[in-house]
């Protein structure tokens, strides 16, 4: 009889513990889809509100220099490495629509005539909104499984992310390639500077894709070109002897 009552009450607890545990896990599944979605529609509104922003400095013609978009175009170079972005070329994919958001994008990201920037700005407003309301519940539900899916996206749309990052920076070297590596592999391996910045450069014109996404996760600004880098360790880099070269003009 004691035996029956310890068995039963052993039972009990497990059960117990098992329907603790098992709530504990649902609700910690819960937070993480809340947060996740969270995360997607924050990263639409940065994007939407950059956009905008771009819209209007680009009516602004005669200050146009003064303005800039850069912060804009570090916005939109971190969405196109994002998950979320991930998650809208696979619906899209999916579903055998089409979009130029992403031409528009990379537009916005290799153009420095305002003008034309602010009218890629707008085509990719407008399709991002239509994309956000036709894919608007897909999107927040796939979020949370889009890195199981890697698999299954189409691996262009992979490739595209990396080659988004390269070409970002490469726009951005304005110095031979020589220069630019040798300086700023002085500053990292000789002077002990940790950039992601510099690790951008190099992971470029290396072709190190290790370094690459280190640096990318590691907040490197994609819109930064060598020369804002050179001034700004232009004290470290007064000791090192070379020659400055000039990008030769395409």
């Amino acid at each position: 009889m004691e035996l029956t009552v310890v068995v039963a009450f052993t039972s009990l607890v497990v059960s117990i513990i098992s329907s603790i545990y098992g709530f504990t896990q649902n609700k910690k599944l819960q937070e993480f889809e809340h947060r996740t979605r969270e995360d997607t529609k924050e990263d639409l509104v940065k994007l939407d509100t950059a956009l905008k922003s771009i819209i209007t400095k680009s009516s602004y013609r005669n200050d146009m220099k003064n303005l800039g978009f850069d912060a804009e175009k570090k916005i939109i170079s971190d969405f196109l490495l994002s998950p979320t972005w991930l998650a809208i070329e696979y619906l899209i994919n999916q579903n055998g629509d089409k979009t130029v958001l992403y031409v528009e994008l990379l537009i916005i990201l290799n153009r420095q005539d305002g003008i034309t920037i602010g009218f890629a700005a707008h085509n990719a407003e407008k399709e991002l909104s239509r994309i956000s309301k036709q894919y608007h519940d897909e999107l927040l539900n796939l979020k949370n499984n889009i890195y199981a899916l890697l698999p299954e996206i189409s691996g262009d749309s992979v490739e595209r992310l990396s080659k988004t990052a390269v070409n970002a920076v490469k726009d951005r070297i304005t110095y031979s390639d020589d220069y630019v590596k040798d300086a700023f592999r002085y500053l990292k391996e000789k002077k002990g500077v940790e950039d992601p910045n510099i690790d951008l450069f190099l992971a470029v014109l290396d072709n190190n894709e290790d370094l690459l996404k280190q640096a990318i996760d590691s907040g490197g600004n994609l819109s930064q070109d060598d020369r804002d880098l050179m001034r700004k360790y232009e004290k470290l880099l007064k000791d090192y002897k070379f020659v400055r070269m000039q990008k030769p003009s395409a």
